[in-house]
């Protein structure tokens, strides 16, 4: 029996082995690549470390969906991760002719440093692996671009004024470098994106340590964070990489001289050490490197520089400029006792492909995972195809007192930074924190969020009882209007907020149903919200929560302060601040008689019982005073 005539062939077992060069780009890198190693002073082969694994992980999620490669990577210093993406680029430029790769940094030497890198790759690339120069270089690699004419690859490099020039070419690999430091980075990513082909191979990489807030690394990290990868905000198809010092636990480390040295040192911890062993099982070794580096220039014993430097957590990185409302040791605090959801999935009224009227379909709720609903034949909620908008981290109970907060956005997948609607369930504790039970966010149109949001209120009063049933209070401004005058008209849910505006200056009376944010209410209910949680008194479990908290600032505004988030992104905080103000101001914390229950059939879509409000073009103002009825849960009279 004769054997395989591969294993037979030498120049067919030799193609073999080229083709696992070109086709595993790990393995090539591993194996014929080198790179400067600073401790050792000389030239030492690319071994990944823990970061450059991570990296590959990530390449490896895109290539295994045959998506094209777009990556917003938010690192710690010296973590490897520019040698690891410029490893990859240089991979493809080599063994796929006629690649085009692009190095852009918001300076010159910046990236010429990593177009350095690919000079000492090529350099000693065995013979059988290394192309030509054009021989006007004399075998002396440029200063700004990389050629091999043989296989017309190319590697330039580019800043942000130095970009015009390559707008008219295509590059199949684009490496950002110290992205945070980019001036005008939005006017530069609309020139630069376009020179990106479209195709599935194709690799983007934008690196940087974090930099403070309102740039415009921090607002592609948001919406990366918030879209995970489904379509990515404004660029499209864009996840986040987020590497933490504290997981690099060989590259971060000092060692100790003895064992009596590393027992001292364990005693000497002080509160933020211990507290980093307790979240992230983070070494001795780890400890003794991170305070041998705080204590030294350029940190001199300044933790928040560090954190920018070396974060330790995505919510609390890009805390170094401006003034948030909630300080730093709050969101540590909440990000210690963040937790995963213990169910993904989405709520649903009624059965699939129902016909009956609104009324009656919120009144049969259900909540599946994705799996669940597609073997049903639910359709998705969302705009952007997402079946998982909603994370539950408790099941409510029987008893408790619910409060179902709703933020309203447009629903449209080409707003930039997207344009959410979201949903806060928090329940009322009197004898210990307040608890974020559930979270909603998604791409919906006002009326079809209308219908879900009753639906899931409905859900909720199912599980903790009619005595004590939720309110639901959607935000009124906006695109709160449609969404909140669809549940009044059609009597989908009720109790429905009602917010209340006594006649000011010669201003008459109004009334609607919703929670108003304006002048009066905003602060008070951000100030709630800011107590609470630095209290210690909101349990909020959900990571993307507390990402929108850090990011959100207080302004000096024409008639006041103003309070929003950086980018906009503030989706999550509005629910939270309404929840506040619904503790608070004692609308959950206490019914004294059971509400009235409104049985399917007892109104109809077509108005067989009256609306709250027909909402007459009557003016809305503020509250009248700090004292009024409205803002302490004191009775009103809504006639």
């Amino acid at each position: 029996m004769s054997a395989d005539p591969q294993l037979n062939d030498p120049l067919e077992s030799a193609l073999a082995g080229i083709e696992r060069y070109r086709n595993e780009p790990r393995f090539a890198i591993e194996n014929l690549f080198v790179v400067k190693d600073l401790k050792a002073r000389r030239v030492m082969p690319l071994r990944f470390n823990e970061a450059q694994v991570k990296l590959q992980e990530e390449i490896e999620w895109f290539r295994a969906r045959a998506r094209p490669v777009r990556l917003w990577i938010c690192k710690a210093r010296r973590a490897g991760i520019s040698t690891g993406c410029e490893a990859n680029i240089f991979h493809d430029t080599m063994f796929n002719p006629g690649t085009w790769s692009l190095i852009l940094a918001n300076q010159n030497k910046p990236a010429r440093n990593i177009l350095n890198m690919c000079h000492v790759f090529w350099e000693n690339l065995p013979a059988q692996f290394k192309h030509d120069l054009p021989p006007e270089f004399r075998n002396r690699p440029g200063t700004d671009s990389l050629i091999f004419p043989n296989i017309d690859s190319r590697v330039y490099i580019a800043t942000a004024k130095s970009l015009e020039q390559y707008l008219s070419f295509g590059f199949h690999n684009i490496h950002g470098t110290e992205v945070a430091r980019w001036e005008q980075g939005d006017e530069l990513m609309v020139s630069l994106y376009p020179t990106l082909v479209d195709e599935n191979r194709s690799m983007f990489f934008g690196e940087s340590t974090p930099r403070g807030q309102g740039n415009f690394f921090h607002e592609q990290v948001m919406l990366a964070a918030e879209s995970e990868g489904r379509h990515g905000g404004q660029w499209g198809g864009f996840r986040l990489l987020f590497i933490p010092w504290h997981v690099l636990k060989l590259s971060y480390s000092r060692e100790f001289e003895t064992p009596n040295e590393r027992k001292v040192f364990s005693l000497s911890l002080d509160d933020k050490e211990k507290a980093l062993v307790a979240q992230h099982d983070t070494s001795m070794e780890q400890l003794n490197w991170r305070r041998s580096k705080l204590s030294g220039p350029p940190f001199n014993a300044d933790e928040d520089f560090f954190d920018q430097e070396y974060p330790s957590d995505l919510e609390t990185a890009f805390l170094s400029s401006g003034f948030t409302v909630f300080s730093r040791p709050a969101l540590k605090r909440l990000v210690q006792n963040k937790r995963h959801a213990l169910f993904h999935g989405d709520v649903y009224s009624g059965e699939a492909k129902s016909t009956d009227r609104w009324y009656d379909l919120v009144r049969r709720p259900s909540i599946l995972s994705e799996g669940e609903a597609r073997a049903r034949g639910y359709k998705c909620n969302t705009n952007e195809a997402n079946y998982r908008p909603l994370k539950v981290y408790r099941w409510p109970e029987k008893g408790e007192r619910l409060g179902i907060a709703c933020d309203v956005g447009g629903g449209l997948l080409t707003t930039k930074g997207g344009d959410y609607s979201t949903i806060g369930v928090a329940s009322a504790n009197a004898f210990g924190p307040n608890e974020l039970l559930m979270v909603w966010k998604g791409l919906i149109r006002p009326v079809a969020f209308a219908i879900l949001a009753s639906t899931l209120a409905w859900f909720c009063r199912e599980k903790v009882g009619d005595e004590c049933p939720p309110l639901l209070a959607p935000e009124w401004n906006g695109q709160g209007v449609p969404m909140n005058t669809t549940i009044d008209d059609y009597h989908l849910y009720d109790p429905h907020f009602k917010y209340f505006m006594p006649g000011v200056k010669g201003t008459p009376p109004s009334h609607h149903v919703g929670w108003e944010s304006n002048g009066k209410t905003k602060p008070m209910a951000v100030g709630y919200l800011q107590d609470m949680i630095e209290r210690g008194d909101f349990d909020i479990p959900d990571a993307a929560c507390i990402l929108e908290l850090s990011s959100y600032k207080k302004y000096a505004g024409v008639g006041g302060d103003e309070f929003g988030g950086e980018g906009s992104h503030d989706d999550l905080v509005v629910v939270l601040y309404i929840l506040a103000a619904l503790i608070r101001g004692n609308r959950i914390a206490g019914i004294p008689q059971a509400a009235e229950i409104m049985r399917a059939g007892s109104a109809s879509e077509d108005g067989g019982a009256e609306a709250f409000d027909p909402f007459a073009k009557e003016a809305r103002g503020l509250y009248a005073g700090d004292d009024d009825d409205s803002l302490d849960g004191g009775e009103m009279d809504w006639e």
